[in-house]
């Protein structure tokens, strides 16, 4: 299913919002056969757009940012993920929570309809949960990245 590279979301969309965008996570079909995200910036010759540059990020490296929240000693079974804008898991400790799996899909646990309302909110905090990949009641820590549109987690275990 060949489609020309002026039709796929990473060219089209920083053309149609004439800003940089992050697009949400993808299966890179035909180049590496690896789930990736794109950074996609247009690129302007006086004030008309000409094209588009990009630079396209593996989720693997993404696990090295969340090997690197492990790192901050937030405590045994403390984890972190990280969720796109459109809801996407970017990264997540636990393999059934990855790419394609939606973070709506799997935050149905006591407390994350909370969570829920403060990131569509845009908003940084943390509330207690019951951990969806594990069933542990935990400290949800959470913030916007506002350059990416995306969310950061660390959850921290807590007393039941």
């Amino acid at each position: 299913d060949y489609r020309l590279y002026r039709e796929w979301d990473w060219y089209r969309s920083p053309l149609e919002r004439k800003a940089p965008v992050w697009n949400e996570p993808y299966l890179d079909t035909g180049g590496g056969d690896i789930p990736m995200v794109t950074y996609s910036v247009p690129v302007w010759r006086g004030d008309r757009v000409i094209g588009v540059v990009t630079a396209d990020l593996s989720l693997a490296y993404f696990d090295v940012l969340r090997r690197w929240l492990d790192e901050l000693g937030l405590g045994a079974g403390a984890s972190g993920f990280v969720v796109s804008a459109g809801g996407t898991f970017i990264c997540h400790p636990n393999p059934a929570y990855r790419m394609p799996q939606r973070f709506a899909d799997a935050a149905r646990t006591p407390g994350w309809d909370a969570v829920l309302a403060r990131i569509a909110a845009r908003d940084a905090g943390s509330l207690p949960a019951i951990d969806f990949a594990g069933a542990a009641p935990v400290s949800v820590h959470f913030a916007p990245v506002a350059s990416a549109g995306w969310t950061l987690f660390a959850l921290t275990p807590r007393e039941p």
